[in-house]
């Protein structure tokens, strides 16, 4: 059993991420916790395509194997790159310093 097979992989990440931010102003929307949330969701999808050598049955799982494996790395940094980081600068540009918010105690 030797040649050649084509291997098509397709991925695709979720990514949630859930902001509470508490001490909000009166009268805000807030969470069910009583908290102003922000939900930020977003994808993303890779496909990718290889046509690997074969010497035996058992080298499938090892060429699909390595094609998770790269394919798991790559889109982990783009991730982390891409969507994290543009996401907390997004963040902090939105969310108020601890300066900028005014208390108001009772009494």
């Amino acid at each position: 059993v030797s040649g050649r097979s084509k291997y098509t992989l397709s991925t695709t990440i979720l990514l949630s991420v859930d902001i509470f931010v508490t001490n909000v102003a009166k009268g805000e929307k807030k969470s069910a916790t009583g908290k102003q949330s922000i939900n930020i969701g977003s994808s993303l999808s890779k496909e990718s395509e290889k046509i690997l050598p074969i010497a035996n049955p058992t080298d499938h799982i090892v060429n699909i194997g390595k094609m998770i494996e790269d394919v798991e790395i790559e889109l982990r940094s783009n991730m982390d790159n891409l969507y994290i980081q543009k996401t907390k600068e997004i963040i902090d540009a939105i969310r108020p310093s601890p300066s900028s918010l005014s208390f108001h105690g009772g009494g």
